[in-house]
């Protein structure tokens, strides 16, 4: 079996699978809604007050083992998915080694506040929606 020829001008497969992964982390989100805003909005108030940081940062080391001991947390990269979408927090290209057990030191992106005006009204509008 042979991989399809794609040249440097066709984004087809790289379209389908930006499509692919985003609906993916729409079903991820749905599954979860409650847990995917309160980590997002703990992920941008982290961001606010510390500046870049990965996700795993937002949580102490004790509440990581705590949630992750039976390995769920693959739905977190839907959390911050929305917010990339909603244009609140960007990629700054630098890569971090997960603080995770059941990432077994795999790389995590590092994030800033793209847009500060965006990201203070986001925590503010969700602020009742926390306990």
């Amino acid at each position: 079996m042979s991989l399809p020829d794609t040249t440097p001008g066709d984004n087809r497969d790289h379209d389908e699978a930006k499509r692919l992964r985003d609906e993916g982390c729409d079903r991820a989100a749905s599954r979860k809604p409650a847990a995917t805003l309160d980590l997002q909005i703990r992920f941008v108030r982290h961001l606010i007050q510390k500046g870049p940081a990965t996700l795993d940062e937002v949580d102490t080391p004790d509440e990581r083992r705590k949630k992750f001991q039976e390995k769920k947390g693959n739905w977190r990269g839907a959390a911050v998915a929305g917010l990339v979408r909603s244009g609140i927090i960007e990629s700054i290209g630098d890569q971090r080694r997960s603080l995770r057990p059941s990432r077994h030191a795999g790389s995590n992106r590092v994030w800033q506040i793209r847009n500060h005006v965006r990201a203070v009204a986001f925590v503010a509008k969700n602020r009742s929606s926390t306990p």
